[in-house]
């Protein structure tokens, strides 16, 4: 099938609203990366001020080390929040099923059956 193909099909078969279908499944998707830049640099800023570094001065080899152990810390508190819940809605979007096209009708759905 060539990408005409499909386009005209899913024109045909939804309309306009069929080439957005699961972009509020993208959006909840990325509040994973949203989630850990907000902890990163609250705990960057934190931890400078603790410190008592300012933006210019030289690191050294054990603020980078600080620093590398604070991503870890966030990276992990950010999947640890949206990971699991981000990959299941995004999993039943995927699906075609007309009595959940609404983002939050999926999550009381997942809601309760998880």
């Amino acid at each position: 099938m060539s990408t005409f193909k499909l386009v005209r099909d899913v024109y045909r078969l939804h309309g306009v609203r069929g080439f957005y279908r699961g972009v509020t499944a993208s959006y909840y998707g990325s509040a994973e990366t949203m989630i850990y830049f907000v902890l990163y640099e609250r705990l960057r800023l934190s931890i400078g001020h603790w410190r008592g570094m300012t933006m210019d001065e030289d690191r050294r080899m054990f603020d980078f080390l600080v620093f590398m152990l604070a991503s870890a810390v966030c990276k992990s508190t950010a999947c640890c929040l949206a990971y699991p819940h981000g990959q299941s809605v995004k999993r039943k979007c995927r699906l075609i099923d007309r009595l959940y096209t609404i983002l939050s009708l999926y999550m009381q759905y997942i809601a309760k059956a998880d």
